[in-house]
């Protein structure tokens, strides 16, 4: 039941659509990753979260550096685009991001035979 609460009140971040002005002015507020983060916790789950996940990409731009190939380009890029769209909300909040995240660290890039990654 919690869980489904949970969902629920994620799913409507962006499904339902507010008055924000008199008259007919209505809108879908766009929430930030902050929210997300404040919804778990408060101002220290903004403050954890937001440590975790900057350190997260952090991780993922020196594992680049250190070694460049296919793979760590993919994941840097896949990263970049979800800090870019994170105005909007937390990337990793929808489950088609996660998902793909997954396939693209475990699955994409597997090594065939004798080859080598790039």
């Amino acid at each position: 039941q919690r869980v489904l609460e949970a969902y629920t009140m994620i799913a409507n971040t962006d499904a339902i659509w507010y008055n924000i002005a008199p008259g007919l002015t209505k809108a879908n507020a766009y929430v930030s990753l902050f929210w997300f983060f404040y919804a778990d916790g408060r101002l220290l789950g903004v403050l954890i979260g937001s440590l975790l996940y900057g350190a997260f990409c952090g991780y993922i731009f020196c594992r680049y550096i250190q070694q460049q190939n296919k793979k760590n380009l993919a994941m840097l890029l896949f990263i970049y685009q979800g800090v870019f769209f994170s105005f909007i909300r937390f990337p990793f909040s929808k489950s088609n991001y996660a998902i793909a995240f997954v396939l693209l660290l475990f699955f994409a890039f597997k090594k065939k035979g004798i080859e080598k990654s790039v």
